[in-house]
């Protein structure tokens, strides 16, 4: 692109695979610097893929333009932390802790799924998958959560 870039044009950016909407917020010897739109991340664009606001209606900053539309604050992003979901086998333990009874893995599935502690994914055989697991603990692990039931094919709380 052989276009002048000024502060305060929005454009199109390059960045990894993605493509990143973004506003200029530096234009140096060096590079330019933008804020993604999104995300209110800075970054140095290596490839600008389209200029979204033209030349003549560009409107030119000196100073970083701050982005209304970031629901998260710069202080609060960086120590942000996306919430972990719950594997199967730790819901499965706590379920296990709660009832204090001995549960097959088929109706462990199913408590799981009234707690609401675990969502089925794309798997088409989870109490198979959660049974290998409560035995691969049961096998591996020096002090496992989970011990046979007097019945067969069930397990219970074991710590």
């Amino acid at each position: 692109m052989n276009e002048t870039i000024i502060v305060g044009m929005e454009i199109i950016a390059k960045v990894g695979r993605n493509e990143v909407e973004a506003i200029v917020i530096e234009v140096a010897d060096t590079g330019i610097k933008a804020v993604s739109k999104k995300s209110g991340k800075e970054f140095q664009v290596k490839t600008i893929l389209q200029v979204l606001t033209p030349l003549v209606e560009a409107n030119p900053v000196a100073e970083p333009v701050e982005i209304a539309e970031n629901p998260i604050p710069a202080e609060e992003r960086s120590t942000a932390k996306l919430k972990k979901k719950k594997s199967l086998l730790t819901a499965a333990a706590e379920i296990l802790q709660q009832t204090g009874e001995a549960l097959s893995a088929i109706e462990l599935i199913a408590k799981v799924q009234e707690a609401g502690l675990w969502e089925p994914q794309a798997g088409k055989t989870p109490a198979n998958t959660l049974y290998a697991a409560i035995l691969r603990e049961m096998n591996t692990k020096e002090n496992p959560r989970f011990a046979r039931g007097e019945k067969k094919g069930t397990f219970q709380y074991a710590l």
